[in-house]
């Protein structure tokens, strides 16, 4: 089963630094760091299997691991390559058995290939502790509390690095978010830890060896459902060969995470996926959550609540446009002015504001409404044709009284002109140059219109406006 939030994008006026930076960490750890580690790894295998060492140690391994499990132990000289490199692996990572091997407790200088194996284990030695994975891995027979950290920034695969961060990416945006980019980095490492650790408690019997931000992750999308708590959210879902978009509260996905988790443990799952570090992430994540939520200023409450301040703005927004086509003119702008002031960069609020008080043309709010419509400005965000519809209708329901100013006319006017609305740019310059002779920038806006008239096949008023921006310009025009 595949669950994850599908619900908030990328706010770039407040870009979420930390897990943008993490997200780096994690490719330049894995294709610059680690690069080269498996063909390192697969160098020092090679020297051993290819060594006196497999006929030294490996039957004082065997007869070991035959005594824990208390059956007889098979010929070295039977195992298969792989199985043999498995079995170096695994020596390799018991460090108890290293501790009796180095204490010259199982090959003593009495044996007649010691100084052989000395040499040969001293070379293998050399060439295990190359790789930069090999050595920044959290192993449980060698636990530090160096690797328990390193190995969160660490992959096994290309897969495996992209799978966790796109899933970083997903979750990590809102809670960064939410919580900032300090408290979330803490949490994120604070839950690699627990991640780590729950895999120690779990595997400290044997030599096993972990890396991957899984755990971390896992952690982070805890504090997701933890944070958003009974806030309904949308997510994405597949199970088997059906997918789908559900809305549900957040915190439901906690309990499936951890359900499924413990369910793959239970049947015995994929046997490279450490589950006990998913449990462990999303355990501590919990923790970490419902302690942030306690501490009351630690977490964005007005960013969780973005969606059903938004719901609920929506629909405000359409029972003002119902006011409006029930001619209760008076309370929809009031409503469309509230919203405006809440928001006042909502475009399409301050468009409705305006058409609503077109109803009301004298009123000093559609002035302001036209006004900030026709600002430079908004240029990116309203197309030509859009901003001419705006000041026809300003021109008309004020009956030619508008109050914009001859620069925010003269901007309006080489706009038009740009978009081939030549009637309309033709009409305000000519109002223009006859009121404000001298205003700056009249030259270069005839010259535009001149232009809009050539591209339109107006020949005679392409000839009229260029002799104007010439005039304008001090140039005697051609006869």
């Amino acid at each position: 089963m595949f669950l994850i939030p599908f619900e908030r994008s990328i706010d770039w006026r407040r870009p979420p630094v930390m897990t943008l930076t993490l997200l780096l960490i994690n490719f330049i750890v894995y294709f610059g760091l680690q690069s080269g580690s498996d063909e390192q790894m697969e160098e020092a295998l090679h020297y051993y299997l290819h060594s006196e060492l497999p006929a030294l140690e490996f039957p004082a391994y065997l007869a070991r691991l035959g005594e824990q499990v208390g059956e007889e132990p098979p010929q070295w000289q039977a195992l298969e390559e792989d199985e043999a490199a498995l079995l170096v692996i695994q020596l390799q990572g018991d460090s108890e058995f290293l501790e009796q091997l180095h204490g010259q407790q199982l090959i003593s200088p009495a044996h007649e290939q010691f100084v052989e194996w000395q040499a040969a284990r001293t070379h293998f030695e050399a060439l295990w502790s190359a790789p930069f994975t090999q050595r920044y891995l959290f192993n449980t027979a060698q636990p530090s509390l160096l690797t328990l950290f390193t190995s969160i920034f660490m992959h096994g695969s290309a897969e495996h690095l992209i799978g966790n961060m796109v899933v970083l990416v997903l979750v990590g945006l809102a809670v960064e978010m939410a919580l900032g980019s300090l408290l979330y980095l803490g949490f994120y490492l604070i839950s690699g830890a627990g991640a780590g650790g729950l895999y120690y408690l779990a595997h400290s019997h044997e030599a096993a060896m972990v890396l991957g931000a899984s755990g971390a992750i896992s952690g982070v999308m805890a504090l997701y459902a933890v944070l958003f708590g009974r806030r309904r959210i949308r997510f994405f879902y597949s199970l088997l060969f059906y997918f789908d978009y559900v809305k549900a509260p957040a915190y439901i996905m906690l309990l499936l995470w951890l359900g499924n988790e413990l369910f793959q443990l239970h049947l015995g799952g994929p046997g490279n996926v450490a589950y006990e570090a998913h449990i462990g992430g999303l355990l501590t994540g919990a923790l970490l959550g419902v302690a942030a939520k306690l501490k009351g200023n630690a977490v964005d409450e007005h960013y969780l609540d973005a969606d059903i301040q938004r719901e609920a703005r929506q629909q405000r927004f359409q029972q003002g446009l119902r006011l409006i086509a029930q001619l209760q003119v008076e309370q929809g702008i009031a409503l469309f002015k509230a919203l405006h002031e809440e928001q006042p960069e909502e475009l399409e609020v301050l468009v409705q504001l305006f058409k609503a008080t077109s109803l009301r043309p004298g009123s000093e709010l559609h002035h302001y409404a036209a006004i900030r419509l026709l600002a430079p400005e908004q240029e990116g965000l309203l197309t030509a044709q859009r901003s001419h519809d705006i000041f026809t209708s300003y021109l008309s329901s004020t009956q030619g009284k508008i109050r914009l100013s001859p620069n925010q006319l003269l901007v309006l006017t080489r706009r038009f002109a740009k978009a081939d609305l030549s009637e309309t740019a033709e009409r305000i310059l000519l109002a223009l140059a006859k009121g404000r002779p001298t205003l700056p920038g009249l030259q270069e806006a005839f010259h535009t219109l001149a232009e809009s008239w050539r591209r339109r096949g107006d020949e005679r008023r392409y000839r009229a406006h260029l002799q104007r921006a010439q005039q304008l310009a001090g140039v005697v025009a051609p006869t």
